[in-house]
């Protein structure tokens, strides 16, 4: 079913059909619109960039984390970063909070409609990290209506 409506409007539903004796059965209901239309995936752009996509063992590894808002109005974001094994935390800036030792979290990032928000997370290569090694950073993004954006950044290490 498609609809022009806006979140917060309301919307009538009417069903109808045949109950088991074969008799009209008509059900209406108004409900209020929980979304603004078009794709929800889409209200949400998720994009990571890498300084050094082929890096050495115990190099820092600046990420930039963008998160644009296409949604019709302002959204508080929080975004999950997970990482590999043979990456370690350096520190992560806008106020992002290391959650064990492979996760990093933003929490209730506010993201303006129309905007983008950039976030800042330094991540260290292992020494031990063997050459050919693909070491990946996941991030997901979601908005207080579960619109959701997912991106992964990989680099490979290289022996020097």
């Amino acid at each position: 079913m498609e609809s022009d409506a806006d979140r917060g409007d309301d919307l009538t539903v009417r069903a109808e059909a045949k109950d088991d004796e074969g008799n009209d059965d008509e059900d209406e209901e108004t409900v209020e619109v929980d979304h603004d239309g078009g794709d929800a995936d889409d209200d949400l752009e998720l994009s990571i960039s890498v300084n050094d996509t082929r890096p050495r063992p115990g190099n820092i590894l600046t990420y930039t984390i963008r998160v644009r808002n296409e949604s019709h109005e302002d959204q508080d974001v929080d975004i999950d970063a997970r990482f590999d094994s043979d990456l370690e935390f350096v520190d992560a800036y806008d106020g992002g909070d290391q959650e064990g030792s492979r996760r990093v979290e933003w929490d209730g990032i506010l993201v303006r409609r129309g905007e983008e928000k950039s976030l800042t997370l330094h991540l260290q290569v292992d020494e031990d990290a063997d050459d050919g090694d693909v070491l990946e950073l996941r991030v997901t993004a979601q908005d207080e209506h579960g619109n959701r954006d997912r991106e992964t950044r990989r680099v490979e290490v290289r022996e020097e």
